[in-house]
């Protein structure tokens, strides 16, 4: 037998669509029964901050459906300071993976990607992601938006460049 549903809170592109997110129908007890992809894969990209003492963990997921399309991001930190930390995405890639302070300074990521040379005022640099969607905050931080200037691919991309998590100081 076959059902047909029609969901007007489901949409398929935009902030909030669904395509290449996946679908999971879960048993009768809850458990996951089956999975699948919905429509085309898009690119996707995670960035993973390792457990480490001391500093901010967790992941930064992107996902950009078509080239057209906005980027989404979720955010899932934990360990941002009681004032709240700022996060950008710098120039140029950390100098390994999991760096910490030594491979996270301004001489190794370079400054905040801006390839539009905006101000800062009307227009938010790309790479601003604390002042396009607020900061981290103290505790569990977990967000979901999605960026039109954040793209992953072509010119602009962001992909090969470095997130950073600034101290509530600015450091």
């Amino acid at each position: 037998e076959k059902d047909t549903y029609s969901d007007t809170d489901l949409p398929l592109s935009g902030d909030l669509g669904v395509v290449g997110r996946s679908i999971v129908i879960h048993k009768a007890d809850g458990t996951r029964w089956v999975c699948a992809n919905i429509g085309t894969a898009g690119i996707g990209k995670v960035v993973t901050f390792p457990v480490k003492a001391g500093y901010p963990s967790g992941s930064i997921e992107l996902f950009q459906a078509t080239p057209a399309s906005k980027t989404t991001v979720t955010v899932s930190m934990t360990g941002a300071e009681a004032a709240g930390n700022k996060y950008h995405i710098h120039v140029t890639p950390t100098a390994a993976m999991n760096g910490a302070d030594a491979d996270c300074g301004g001489s190794i990521t370079g400054g905040h990607f801006n390839p539009t040379f905006a101000d800062g005022t009307a227009a938010k640099e790309y790479g601003d992601l604390s002042g396009k969607h607020g900061n981290l905050t103290p505790g569990n931080s977990k967000a979901f938006y999605a960026d039109a200037t954040l793209p992953l691919s072509g010119d602009m991309s962001v992909v090969g460049r470095s997130i950073v998590i600034h101290k509530a100081d600015g450091t």
